[in-house]
């Protein structure tokens, strides 16, 4: 069944060089996945709890234009407040997936090779970077201290300033066993080579800027009554201009108030091809 497929929450599960890879979805995920994950028409979830990092506040336009099944073995789980499928399936994933497999040889099934070439295209067109890290040493929790910041204008026990304390992850190895270096800034980068010729565990910690943002990723935005807002899953901070909203296929939701927003989205700021907004 040549479908493209996505990965959440275990990104060693699935090799990225995959044909059918597409991406990883979410607030922090990859934008490519989330311009397949945006554009399909249908969804299948297997094992997926579908949390707010998958689903982002906004999940009354996740996948909006995709029939979705969600397969669960907890029935709690299909019965959440926020994405509800179309078909919730209460069953053993490997089950299901044994099941679907004998359904899968017993049928012809359509030509999908158009839609996974497209999928497949975009990484290229959106790389990721293929930094190899082990250790980001930022001195904080950067994603609560950004949740903080965005929306409350103040850090509570993210920062050493705040009152929580990191260790030297050099030091930390050493008293495991573990040979390690650190990174401290560009001085330090010839080391890289050298434990790139190593056998054996290595730990590499770079000190990284603290104030280092994620991107791309969903950025809310609180409006001028004081409530917040959040965009849909493909229009990830920084934003891109309305032009290349163009290059992807477009379905307009069944609902009249989805497709005003996604009208109002393409049409506002495209005169003049400034970045999207959101909302």
């Amino acid at each position: 069944m040549p479908c493209p497929i996505w990965k959440v929450g275990r990104p060693d599960a699935q090799r990225p060089d995959h044909p059918l890879f597409a991406g990883r979805p979410g607030t922090i995920g990859t934008r490519a996945g989330n311009f397949c994950l945006q554009a399909a028409d249908f969804l299948l979830v297997i094992g997926s709890r579908l949390n707010l990092r998958q689903i982002s506040y906004n999940w009354a336009r996740f996948a909006p234009a995709a029939f979705v099944v969600q397969v669960d073995i907890d029935p709690a789980e299909l019965a959440k407040p926020f994405v509800r499928p179309a078909l919730a399936v209460e069953a053993n994933a490997r089950d299901f997936l044994h099941t679907l497999a004998q359904q899968a040889l017993a049928h012809t099934l359509p030509d999908f090779s158009d839609w996974a070439r497209w999928c497949r295209a975009l990484p290229s067109r959106y790389p990721n970077a293929t930094v190899l890290v082990i250790v980001l040493a930022n001195n904080g929790y950067l994603s609560i201290r950004q949740t903080h910041e965005n929306f409350f204008g103040s850090v509570v026990g993210a920062t050493p300033a705040s009152g929580v304390e990191f260790p030297d992850y050099q030091r930390l190895a050493f008293g495991y066993g573990v040979s390690a270096v650190r990174i401290a800034g560009s001085d330090d980068l010839p080391l890289m080579a050298h434990v790139l010729t190593q056998d054996g565990p290595y730990l590499i910690q770079i000190d990284v800027d603290p104030d280092q943002p994620f991107e791309p990723r969903l950025k809310p935005r609180m409006l001028a009554d004081g409530t917040f807002a959040t965009p849909e899953l493909d229009d990830m901070f920084p934003f891109l201009l309305a032009e290349e909203f163009l290059l992807r296929p477009l379905r307009l939701p069944d609902d009249v108030a989805g497709a005003g927003q996604l009208l109002h989205r393409l049409s506002v700021h495209g005169a003049g091809l400034q970045p999207l907004c959101g909302g």
